[in-house]
């Protein structure tokens, strides 16, 4: 299956969410898995999970079996 990345990683909160946005917006309803890398910060998950709640998608904090997970998986 194809994915499609964002990649938070190292960038600023407010530009985070930002982006976060665009990025759920320009793929809505594409039927393809999206991969947001966020790094470790707990405060950037939050930031992209707030966000995902907002637009009511579901989502999973990495993939089965990944220690330490620094992305969130979701889908349109």
């Amino acid at each position: 299956m194809d994915v499609i990345r964002l990649d938070l990683h190292g960038e600023r909160h407010d530009d985070a969410r930002r982006k976060t946005i665009r990025f759920i917006e320009e793929n809505w309803d594409n039927d393809r898995e999206l991969e947001i890398i966020t790094g470790h910060s707990q405060m950037m998950k939050g930031l992209v999970m707030s966000v995902l709640q907002e637009y009511g998608l579901g989502y999973n904090i990495g993939r089965l079996y990944e220690a330490n997970a620094s992305r969130i998986i979701t889908w349109t």
